[in-house]
């Protein structure tokens, strides 16, 4: 490779790592180039996806594995579609909760009695039928199992700020079901 391409990759990569909106702007627009060509079929999870590429493009920069091969461009292209062929394959290696083994908490019966808790569990219900199989997996974890950010980063192996990340979107679409339900 010429000794100019190695000098434009280094240098984004030092701009990439001072935080530089430029340099961060152009791995981004490598990454989703990456996505929306190669995985299309992971739309759903592209944002997850981008912060993990994100993290493992920041670790990689600081531990100086760019080493100008290949052109950062194609680093950056390789290290992305290594995230998402993990991603692709992480089912078939861990045992994930069937839709059936998925049960709504039980209301507290502190809290409500009689006719409260049961409009409550069945808003609920139409909320958690609404949503996609991986976000009923996800609530479960949270709900039933009482699973903290670690343990689910664990079990999904994703990082701790994905984790939680997915969480709190989830949250978000299960509140806003519970809420379309209730009108």
């Amino acid at each position: 490779m010429p000794k100019s391409q190695q000098g434009a990759g280094a240098s984004l990569v030092q701009d990439y790592l001072r935080g530089d909106p430029a340099a961060i702007r152009t791995v981004d627009r490598w990454i989703d180039i990456v996505l929306k060509k190669r995985f299309p079929s992971l739309r759903e999870d592209w944002d997850d996806l981008k912060q993990e590429i994100r993290i493992r493009v920041l670790h990689n920069f600081r531990a100086g594995r760019f080493d100008g091969r290949a052109t950062l461009g194609t680093y950056v292209h390789r290290l992305a579609s290594n995230v998402c062929i993990d991603l692709m394959r992480k089912p078939h290696r861990r045992r994930e909760l069937n839709a059936a083994e998925v049960d709504i908490p039980a209301a507290d019966p502190s809290e409500r009695t009689g006719i409260t808790a049961w409009i409550e569990r069945d808003l609920l219900c139409k909320a958690f039928a609404g949503l996609t199989e991986a976000d009923r997996i996800l609530a479960a974890h949270v709900l039933r199992e009482g699973s903290s950010a670690a343990e689910l980063a664990r079990c999904l192996g994703i990082s701790v700020a994905a984790a939680r990340k997915r969480v709190l979107r989830c949250r978000g679409r299960l509140l806003l079901r519970r809420a379309t339900a209730a009108r």
